[in-house]
């Protein structure tokens, strides 16, 4: 079992509805929990998103599979 967080605030300065953002006063997250019953590896993972589409989730997780061997039904991305 594992824990881990990243912040994937994005790069500064960044266009805004208001203008430009030059500092991050709230940074975003990505966090993963890893659980294994000896045999299986399992990822839950979430971000400080608004959203994510389908297709982003989906090609994330064919990476994770790919690099790791976690099989695409033992990762759940919120």
């Amino acid at each position: 079992m594992g824990f881990g967080r990243v912040d994937i605030s994005g790069p500064l300065p960044v266009d805004v509805w208001e203008g430009e953002a030059t500092v991050v006063r709230d940074p975003l997250y990505l966090t993963v929990v890893a659980v294994c019953d000896g045999e299986n590896v399992g990822l839950l993972m979430s971000a400080d998103l608004k959203s994510f589409n389908r297709k982003i989730t989906n090609q994330s997780a064919k990476i994770i599979e790919k690099e790791f061997g976690i099989p695409l039904s033992n990762i759940i991305i919120s």
